[in-house]
């Protein structure tokens, strides 16, 4: 499975068109899975490629009051896109992009508990069903 983190790789989710304008920290998923089928003519086997799978893409932000307001949108469940671009080693984004395009398929909202002192940020993750095809740019 494909992962990333914003130390690594630029995320960059859109909702309906729309660009979402938070700091996107974790990009998992996106393999490609084929169903091919093997067949033998004349006794030689032959493997022909078969209909693909993407696996689904989850990606996740830190929960702030600024983010969720944005987030809401996500749970109306929508076409979506997320492009990922890996980072050289100064943390600027260059090479090829790779933008995934599908539908909303999740929401996984962040459990908020009032009464820890745990300092540790939550996440909000984004679960996206991808179409089989990819772009590159």
């Amino acid at each position: 499975m494909a992962y990333y983190t914003s130390a690594s790789a630029d995320i960059r989710v859109s909702l309906n068109g729309r660009q979402i304008n938070v700091n996107w920290i974790t990009f998992s998923g996106g393999n490609l899975t084929k169903n091919n089928m093997k067949i033998r003519p004349a006794g030689f086997e032959i493997d022909l490629p078969g209909p693909g799978t993407r696996d689904d893409i989850t990606v996740g932000c830190y929960a702030t009051d600024a983010s969720l307001g944005q987030l809401r949108d996500f749970e109306k469940g929508s076409v979506m896109s997320v492009a990922v671009t890996s980072k050289d080693e100064n943390g600027n984004p260059s090479g090829l992009t790779t933008t995934y395009s599908g539908n909303v398929k999740g929401v996984n909202r962040p459990d908020l508990d009032t009464s820890s002192s745990d300092p540790e940020p939550v996440n909000f993750e984004v679960v996206m069903g991808c179409n089989e095809q990819v772009a590159y740019s």
